[in-house]
Order: C-alpha cells, then structure tokens, then sequence
C-alpha cells in the first residue's frame, strides 16, 4: 500500500479561563486565521490538543471549552470529531488524593510496567479526571469518545495511514508541578499499542502526551528506552507540549518536540506546530506569537501576531522567518 502522507495540527496548553480576555481573544483569532491560511495550502489529516485545556484555578466551563475546540476545528477545516484528539494535562484533573497517588507511585513496579496489582487502583487515577476532563469528551465527541472504559488500557491507538498514533494520558499520577520527574505511563500499555500498530504495518510510531519524557520517572524512562530499543525497523517520535521554560534537548532513542500554549502566560511559550510526515520523514513549522497585542509597539517591533519559526537545537536564539501578518 502506498503512504499517502499525513499533516497534524499540534498545539497545547490552552489555559482557557472565563472570561476570556480580549489579548487571549485576539491571539486566538489571529490563530484560526494562519491556521486557515495552511489548511488551504494543504488539508490537515487531524488536530491533537495535548492538555492543559483549562486553567484549573480560574477555569472555563466545559460549553466553553467545547466552542473553542470547535473555532479551531473549523479554522483547520475538520468536522469529522475522530480526526480530533484531546489530551488531558495536569490542569485538567481534579487536585487531591495525593497521598494514594504517592502510595501508587511507590508500589508500581517498573520491571512490570502495569498497574495490575491489586495495590495499585487505576480506577482512582483515571476518576481525578472525572470533573472536566471525562465530562467534557463524553460532551464533545457525543458517542464515540475514544477515552471511554480506559480501565483496560488508559491510553490509545489510532493508525492513520500506516502511521501510529499513541495518545498517553501522561497525567495519570501527577498531583502538581513537584510530580516532574517522577511521572508513571505503565510501559506494558504502551507495548500493547505499538505491538497492535506493527500489526497493521505501522512502522512510524508518533507518542502524543502533556509531558515530555524527561517529566517521566529516571526508572520509567528508562523502561521506555529498554522497551522502543526492542522494536527494529521503527521510527518514534514524542510530541508534548507543557513547555515551561527553555525546550528540552532530544533524546537518543527518540525524537522529542515540544509546543507551548495558545496563550501569553507567565512561563508559557505562545506557539504551535504543523507536522507533515510522508515516507518515514517529517517536516515541522513552528510558529510563534511575537508582543502583546495590548500594549504599543516599540520602534520596529512588531504590535503581536504569529509568525514562522525555525528553531535551531544547538543555537542560543530563535531565527525567525517572514512575518505572516
């Protein structure tokens, strides 16, 4: 069968709280307008939106969430909602219960990799997210929510072209920012899924997730290391988003991505990313908001508007290309 390619919407970390400011506002409407401007150029094949949809101090009602969700939908031209993937992130799950997540944290067996023994309650986990997260994909997807019954895995696989998606619920026992580093997915899970996309001819494996993996347990990552290591022949990449602060560098067995937020926050990076992957090889065009629309621009700087970025590993500073607006 012939690859026929695929291109991804990528963004995260909405932090979307009511009211929403008329900075935030625009930021948004200057978005819908570059990301229609690339869905003409090209259709999209699906939007992931890997977490933190709400700003879980000041948050935003799931009717809310959901007509965000929808202008951005529409701004790329899907309707079809399972072309639409919604993560959630460490502001969207209910706080509490941190003393049984830290038993769990201690009880997990890395060598295993599953949360099968009778100590370790999944259900628990996955129930924080009950109060927004749950409820709000049991609203938008209407009957075909791909989150629903996650007791017997709780994350999932879509194959789209011979590609695998693996959507991971990096979530599961973070309690608040203390938790990076010491982060838990369950590595058997995430061999059951790839296991199924070899199945299907899949050979690229793409991980979306809140987190990046460097927010993994030392022991976790390494399980996951130990794990892709065994599967010869198939690329993997990890695209998050939680980019607080500078990016983290790649790591060896995997190539990591990683976008900020949709927002002008404090330790946000306002940015998104467009992934076209064709023949085992994937192109990324990063852009980036520049200024805050509410105040004057300085002298040949720019008022804000987003704007294409290339963005150089091994360089100190961002190179930007031609101003899109």
């Amino acid at each position: 069968m012939k690859e026929s390619g695929m291109r991804v919407l990528h963004i995260s970390d909405l932090h979307l709280k009511e009211p929403i400011g008329i900075e935030v506002d625009n930021i948004l409407k200057r978005f819908y307008i570059i990301t229609a401007a690339n869905a003409k150029e090209k259709p999209f094949d699906q939007i992931v939106i890997t977490g933190d949809i709400r700003n879980s101090i000041s948050g935003i009602s799931i009717d809310g969430a959901i007509d965000v969700i929808d202008h951005i939908a529409a701004s790329a031209g899907l309707l079809n909602k399972e072309q639409i993937h919604l993560l959630p992130g460490n502001h969207d799950l209910k706080r509490g219960n941190s003393k049984k997540i830290e038993e769990i944290r201690k009880k997990y067996d890395f060598s295993n990799g599953t949360f099968d023994d009778t100590k370790i309650d999944l259900r628990l986990m996955l129930n924080r997210f009950r109060d927004f997260f749950w409820n709000l994909c049991e609203q938008y997807y209407n009957g075909i929510n791909p989150w629903n019954d996650r007791i017997r895995n709780p994350h999932y696989l879509r194959v789209v072209n011979e590609y695998a998606l693996v959507f991971i619920n990096s979530a599961l026992c973070c309690i608040d920012r203390t938790c990076d580093g010491d982060l838990i997915i369950g590595t058997a899970y995430i061999k059951q899924l790839i296991d199924a996309a070899v199945e299907m001819n899949s050979k690229t494996v793409i991980f979306f997730a809140h987190h990046p993996i460097q927010n993994l347990s030392n022991l976790e990552e390494t399980a996951l290391n130990t794990l892709l290591m065994t599967y010869t022949g198939l690329t993997f990449y990890w695209m998050c988003g939680d980019a607080h602060g500078n990016r983290k560098s790649p790591r060896g067995y995997i190539t990591l991505y990683q976008v900020g937020s949709l927002t002008v926050s404090k330790g946000l990076i306002p940015d998104f990313a467009i992934y076209d992957i064709s023949n085992d090889a994937l192109d990324r065009k990063v852009f980036r908001f520049l200024g805050h629309l509410n105040n004057p621009p300085m002298p040949g700087k720019n008022a804000g508007g987003w704007k294409r970025v290339y963005i150089d590993p091994m360089a100190t500073s961002l190179n930007y290309d031609e101003t899109l607006e």
